[in-house]
């Protein structure tokens, strides 16, 4: 009853983390405009980001543990060759799904959508997968959760912030699965923002 109550605890504790990084995201974006506005919806996202990771730093600062939570390692040239390749594979799986045509591929950084590919490609890799991936993964692992629990509950919470686009919601559940098995297992986060900057780029600036 103890393990069930703690469970309980720790997921409701993660949850209302995500309920909070949404809750100063939909501000943003309310006080930028962006519902109305597609350039100040992307530049908001940002901004709301800068934001988690200056709050996130604050609180570092007054608690310098929580930089413990920040795992990143010496990395290893051939691991980062896997993981890269490993981007590009799953990125052209995700491109062949939505259009069977490669004759139709080609590098594309269109204007209008500078503030997206900015957010999605540079911002959101690192971003997700520190705030969204590794640290509630690694306060998990540290209160002896299942690895495998903690896979499924933190992707299942990942993909739904990608609403309301099923089809966005599906991808993401599936890179977040393969980003948080790369994190357990090398409990490392340069390696799973590394797989996810790579599948970001392409799918973006070549699909």
């Amino acid at each position: 009853m103890k393990r069930k109550n703690n469970y309980i605890y720790l997921i409701s504790l993660i949850i209302l983390y995500f309920l909070l990084e949404f809750l100063i995201n939909f501000i943003f974006i309310k006080l930028l405009g962006g519902y109305d506005n597609k350039i100040n919806y992307d530049l908001s996202v940002i901004y709301s980001r800068l934001f988690v990771i200056l709050l996130f730093l604050i609180i570092a600062i007054l608690n310098r543990r929580v930089f413990d939570y920040l795992k990143f390692n010496i990395i290893a040239l051939k691991k980062i060759m896997l993981f890269f390749l490993g981007g590009i594979i799953y990125s052209f799986i995700v491109i062949f799904i939505k259009n069977q045509n490669f004759t139709e591929y080609s590098f594309h950084w269109p204007p209008d959508r500078a503030y997206f590919l900015l957010s999605a490609i540079f911002v959101a890799p690192f971003y997700e997968e520190i705030f969204n991936k590794g640290l509630p993964i690694e306060y998990l692992l540290r209160k002896n959760i299942s690895p495998v629990f903690i896979t499924i509950f933190i992707s299942v919470l990942f993909s739904l912030s990608h609403l309301p686009s099923i089809g966005q919601m599906f991808y993401a559940l599936i890179l977040g699965i393969i980003t948080a098995l790369i994190y357990i297992k090398e409990r490392n986060l340069i390696y799973p923002i590394i797989f996810h900057f790579v599948y970001n780029f392409t799918v973006l600036c070549i699909y």
